[in-house]
């Protein structure tokens, strides 16, 4: 295994995050990677981790609504 610092520095250099040119609310992501496969599969994990993120957040923001309302 290589250290958590040697992977974030290998994940910046070979992650790519763009704003899509049509929709600014769309993002772009690539990695390279020889193996294809492994990099399809660590993006698939980063947007389901951007998506339970993206929900925590809608949900604190919820319950402090609910929580003024009350």
């Amino acid at each position: 295994f290589c250290p958590l610092d040697e992977t974030v520095k290998r994940l910046e250099k070979n992650l790519t995050i763009e704003e899509d040119e049509k929709d600014a609310r769309l993002l772009r992501l690539s990695y390279r990677h020889p193996d294809r496969h492994f990099g399809a599969e660590l993006l698939n994990t980063l947007l389901l981790s951007y998506e339970g993120y993206l929900d925590q957040m809608r949900l604190e923001r919820a319950e402090k609504q609910l929580a003024y309302l009350e």
